[in-house]
């Protein structure tokens, strides 16, 4: 092989390419600035960095010609610099190993090799970049906001080590399928728009204001998720299902799970139900049981699979179309509440009015206090019917839950009242389901020899199976 040698600088920077489509750079702090014109006008698609650089350098990176779209920085050295404004950055200190923000910003790159000693990537570095994946080396330990966001070619992340996460890293990176790593709090905005993403990260704990938003998630589980926050999973057009395991979620913003058309069970939390939670997803069965202080503006609105719904006893107000247009709703059991009756406008199960300005409801009350309930002029215009007691409100601990084939069918039996089963063979197609609203049921026409997902919904408690 010819090895070809272009003195491109005298004792700034030198460029020596190693085939006739690479160039190596040796860089010295502060003179790539002048230099990087001459650089561009080579024709060499693949650079490789050495030497020594700090900000000002990095920053000139963003006026590489567009046919660089590979660049190797594994042997640079990334040196402290204080800035006081004068030279285009923001004034601030840089640390040692920091990338500064918008470095490669809407840049022609897709392939790059980091630093081992990378200590940072600031806001934006990478955004709308044509990076095809990257690897974070183990001692980063801050990425900024939007780092990565709308990198469309972006497909795999690999993360090396322990992270501190700004928002809206990966905000719009549509071809993202997975980031390896394991998250604890999933930042605001961080996957949102991500329409191929496949996989949640591991250990999440807590999920930020509109974290998932907009992505393409089939299912998420939420097992040892604590807080999750406003329209964090809404508008997810291929979500299906959601496994939750035991009653950990304490707190859940608005909007968490709006708009989305395919989802079909709701996660168990304590605390109240906020405003829009489930509202535009048709296709959700939520608990059998809504049992909070408040019920939220339109947090129900649209839902059609529920026909039965219980308030348990810490219900104390219904706000403005909580309800709105679910038209599956037939029963709605309030003798858990007694006497208690929960403060409720008209306009809570808006759109379900008949001519005479009634609902077509069945609303069974405790019939120890059903006249303060036929007196109200809200409930009054329900179809009250007096039941002797309520039914005894069963918690989720220790829910049993047993699934097995048999013949041609599956059979589920459950220590609490089973409020709905679906079955789903491994390609995520829905297969069969009923909602028994007994302990025992039976499923036939199961497909044999198949691997089948089952999702038993009982009281607050969310379980899947697998059988074979």
């Amino acid at each position: 092989m010819n090895i070809i040698v272009r003195n491109i600088a005298v004792a700034a920077l030198c460029a020596v390419p190693v085939s006739g489509l690479a160039m190596e750079v040796n860089l010295t702090p502060g003179k790539f600035v002048e230099e990087v014109l001459r650089v561009n006008g080579a024709t060499d698609s693949n650079v490789t960095l050495t030497g020594q650089a700090d900000a000002r350098d990095l920053m000139a990176m963003a006026s590489l010609r567009r046919t660089v779209t590979s660049l190797d920085m594994s042997q640079l050295s990334i040196l402290a610099y204080d800035s006081d404004g004068s030279d285009g950055l923001t004034a601030r200190k840089y640390a040692a190993g920091e990338i500064p923000p918008y470095m490669l910003f809407d840049s022609a790159v897709e392939e790059i090799v980091l630093p081992a000693s990378l200590s940072a990537i600031g806001d934006h570095a990478f955004s709308a970049s044509n990076l095809k994946s990257i690897r974070i080396p183990a001692f980063t330990r801050a990425i900024g906001d939007d780092a990565f966001s709308d990198c469309h070619n972006l497909t795999s992340v690999d993360v090396c080590g322990d992270v501190d996460w700004g928002a809206g890293v990966f905000r719009n990176c549509t071809a993202l399928r997975k980031v390896d790593c394991e998250i604890k709090h999933v930042p605001k905005a961080f996957f949102e728009g991500c329409v191929s993403l496949e996989y949640t990260p591991l250990g999440m704990a807590a999920v930020g204001d509109r974290a998932f938003k907009g992505c393409g998630l089939r299912s998420v589980d939420l097992t040892g998720v604590e807080e999750i926050g406003e329209f964090a999973f809404a508008e997810m057009p291929r979500l299906e299902m959601i496994t939750s395991t035991g009653n950990g979620i304490r707190k859940i913003g608005k909007g968490a799970f709006f708009n989305d058309p395919r989802l079909s069970g709701s996660p168990s939390w304590s605390g109240n139900v906020p405003a829009l939670l489930l509202a535009a997803t048709p296709m959700v069965r939520y608990s059998s049981m809504v049992d909070s202080e408040v019920i939220g503006t339109a947090a129900f609105a649209g839902t059609k699979v529920n026909d039965s719904i219980a308030l348990g006893p810490k219900v104390r107000k219904i706000e403005g179309h909580a309800f709105r247009a679910a038209h599956s709703l037939n029963i709605l059991n309030v003798a858990a509440l007694g006497g208690n009756v929960p403060e409720v406008t008209d306009e809570a199960f808006s759109g379900l009015e008949n001519d005479e300005g009634r609902y077509s409801i069945n609303l069974q009350v405790d019939r120890g206090n059903s006249a303060v309930w036929r007196a109200h002029p809200v409930w009054s215009k329900f179809n009250i019917s007096d039941v002797t007691s309520s039914a005894p409100v069963m918690t989720a601990e220790n829910v049993e839950v047993a699934v097995r084939r048999v013949n041609d069918g599956i059979e589920v039996i459950s220590t609490l009242p089973i409020d709905a089963v679906e079955i789903y063979a491994a390609s995520g197609t829905l297969v069969a389901g009923n909602t028994p609203r007994a302990e025992r049921t039976f499923l036939s026409g199961i497909p044999q020899g198949e691997v089948m997902l089952v999702k038993v919904v009982a009281g607050d408690t969310m379980k899947i199976v697998k059988v074979l």
